[in-house]
């Protein structure tokens, strides 16, 4: 369509503010051009003033004259041509472009840029990318006969719509909510499903608990409906779901009846919640006959409530739970009697429900009224432990721990504990025991230093009872005993009955006497209290401060490292130094610096009659006395490396000091060859 420009719609003006005044012959020659179809009956100078108003152009009033159709609609209040931005008609529908103009201008930007919403009907989700012809068409109009009635072409024309889905969309849910929902209640723009805009609590039976999982389908059914067609004559599929006319006031509407009738209908919320069938939490066990305390309160349903046939549900399961009638007259109604009659009938004189044995936390019998009070762990011991089934209840005897228990130590502490358990064990618990570090202080070996960090159990291991007899620590056990028990006697209690030897026994002749204390304490194994004189090797200056392993290395063919079967301590080979036959002269530690010039016939040096072991720069050397060459006069100023120069040995530099010349030309020279200078 082309846009009329500035310089017509001037022209338009100017014709309708002078046609009447205008001859009739020049009214053709200043006509904008012919009028469009619908409008060619108009066409000529004479009949301007149909539409056109003196000083004013296009006349609304004269065009709603003619369209007595849109009259209508702008004066209800209905429609675009209601809009007060729509009141001029030439604004959209400029005329005089020909006989095929379309009489609608949509602006530069077409149909694109048209604001819908001016309608009153916005087009939001999916219908903003319907194209116009897709929704105004003939079939969809709500009475296409008062267009023809008024002359229009329901082809053509965008009049005729109503605002509603149904007036497009075909109906699938069949007319079931009538006028009380209409669709944008459930449905949104963007798509048919899912209904974005629903909530079932609206419907008056909110979705909660398991209900908020359950699919749509299996409640609202499927149903099978007459063959249908769209406005379009488009096939529909006949089923839909039937979503109105579902009553929720009874479980039983929906769910089949699992107790088989045994309870009132509608009576489903006195045991059960929505949360779901099993485990029941609601029910009130209290309201019953037959109310629920102590352990009562943790048995399964089913213990108590069997299981029946009866009629198939639609699950295809025939059994259910025997609610009523149930006899809880007396206990051995549900219970065997565990006593066999020889206490009678009345186990509430005994016994309650928080539980049948004796280590209940509520229970009826108190054994304080007995001569053997319970205390400590005897108080969760079960009743048959001390009391076996087939014997009588009574207790012979219960005064000393070893008429019920055996002896665990088997005999190790009679001598020294005088048999009386109650030495280190009570009635809470038999571990711990009651026996610390003030206890062991009383036995042969005092705990101190590392050793009081130590686990028990890291001395008092499990051993098997027939060593612990043959070496005399315990007595024969009878028969049927465990055949270990925990060593808590001991022969031996020196430090090589518990530690391997690290030094391999290389310091056993040296240091038999003292024992590992000569060096060692108890506080820790690295702090080490030696003194070194009595090795017949002091040490001094730097060799006081140097660490042990500098002087005795890890012996590298040492053995197998040594363990214990007591302690079980283990010490890598490598940790073994090596102690015995340690070198005592400084080659032996110490590379030979002067090339063996000072080496006697042993091939050892006297480093000791220049150094010493404070520091390496000579320290006991005298060159008047020590020499075969007193220093002298300008001797005495020379620098030592002037006569003793330094020279290579493989590929080593070391000081030359033997031999060296003794005679003046030795070093001096002629004074034409001299080596060093004359002074």
């Amino acid at each position: 369509m082309v846009k009329p420009g500035p310089g017509t719609r001037r022209l338009l003006l100017a014709v309708a503010a002078c046609g009447i005044c205008l001859p009739r012959v020049a009214h053709a020659q200043i006509s904008p051009g012919p009028l469009s179809r619908p409008h060619a009956s108009l066409d000529g100078t004479t009949d301007c003033l149909r539409c056109h108003t003196p000083r004013r152009g296009v006349d609304p009033d004269k065009c709603l004259g003619c369209h007595g159709l849109l009259r209508s609609r702008t004066e209800q209040g209905k429609g675009l041509h209601a809009s007060p931005g729509y009141a001029e008609c030439g604004r959209c529908h400029p005329d005089h472009y020909g006989r095929d103009f379309d009489l609608i201008w949509w602006g530069d930007e077409g149909t694109e840029a048209f604001d819908h919403g001016a309608t009153g009907f916005s087009l939001s989700g999916r219908h903003a990318s319907v194209e116009c012809r897709d929704c105004h068409r003939s079939e969809f109009d709500v009475d296409p006969g008062i267009l023809l009635a008024a002359g229009k072409d329901p082809t053509r024309s965008f009049l005729g719509l109503s605002p509603g889905c149904d007036g497009c969309h075909f109906d699938e849910h069949r007319g079931q909510f009538g006028a009380e929902r209409t669709c944008d209640t459930c449905h949104g723009t963007d798509a048919w499903r899912p209904a974005t805009r629903f909530n079932h609590a609206d419907t008056g039976f909110p979705l909660r608990g398991s209900h908020a999982a359950v699919q749509c389908v299996r409640c609202h059914a499927e149903q099978q409906g007459p063959p249908a067609r769209d406005r379009l004559g488009r096939p529909q599929e006949p089923s839909y779901l039937r979503l109105a006319g579902i009553s929720g006031d009874r479980c039983t509407n929906c769910h089949f009846d699992e107790h088989r009738g045994q309870f009132p209908t509608g009576a489903c919320a006195r045991c059960h919640d929505i949360e779901r069938w099993i485990p029941t939490r609601g029910f009130d066990h209290t309201a019953g006959r037959y109310s629920l305390t102590g352990r009562h309160l943790r048995v399964a349903c089913a213990d108590c409530h069997r299981t029946e046939r009866g009629r198939v549900s639609p699950t295809g399961d025939r059994t259910f739970l025997r609610f009523r009638p149930l006899d809880f007259s007396d206990c051995d109604a549900c219970h065997s009697d565990p006593h066999e009659g020889r206490l009678g009938g009345d186990c509430a004189g005994c016994h309650t429900t928080g539980g049948w044995r004796a280590g209940a936390v509520a229970r009826a019998f108190d054994h304080d009224r007995t001569a053997y009070p319970l205390r400590g762990a005897h108080v969760r011991l079960a009743c048959e432990s001390c009391h076996p089934a087939g014997q009588p209840l009574r207790v012979d005897s219960f005064d000393r721990c070893d008429d019920c228990h055996a002896d665990a130590h088997r005999g190790q502490l009679q001598a020294n504990a005088g048999e009386d358990c109650a030495t280190c064990h009570d009635v809470a618990s038999f571990r711990p025991a009651r026996f610390g570090v003030e206890e062991h202080a009383l036995a042969r070996f005092v705990l101190e230093g590392k050793h009081r960090q130590v686990p028990c159990e890291r001395c008092h291991l499990e051993r098997p009872l027939r060593e612990l007899v043959r070496e005399g620590l315990a007595r024969q056990p009878p028969a049927g005993a465990s055949p270990t028990t925990v060593q808590l006697h001991f022969g031996d209690t020196t430090c090589a009955a518990c530690h391997a030897d690290p030094h391999t026994g290389q310091l056993d002749v040296r240091f038999r006497a003292e024992g590992c204390e000569s060096c060692h304490g108890t506080n820790g194994w690295a702090e080490i209290d030696f003194d070194h004189a009595v090795t017949g090797y002091r040490l001094q200056g730097r060799h006081a401060g140097l660490s042990c392993r500098s002087c005795h290395p890890p012996l590298v063919s040492a053995g197998p490292a040594e363990a214990t079967p007591r302690a079980g301590a283990q010490r890598p080979a490598s940790a073994n130094l090596r102690f015995k036959d340690t070198p005592e002269v400084c080659q032996a530690c110490h590379e030979d610096e002067h090339r063996g010039q000072f080496a006697a016939a042993d091939g050892l040096a006297a480093c000791g009659d220049c150094h010493d072991a404070s520091v390496w720069k000579p320290a006991r050397f005298d060159h008047q006395r020590d020499a075969r060459f007193p220093l002298d006069g300008a001797h005495a100023e020379a620098a030592c490396s002037a006569c003793h120069p330094t020279e290579m040995a493989d590929g080593e530099p070391f000081v030359r000091y033997k031999p060296r010349p003794l005679d003046c030309r030795g070093c001096h020279g002629t004074r034409a060859g001299s080596r060093m200078p004359w002074p």
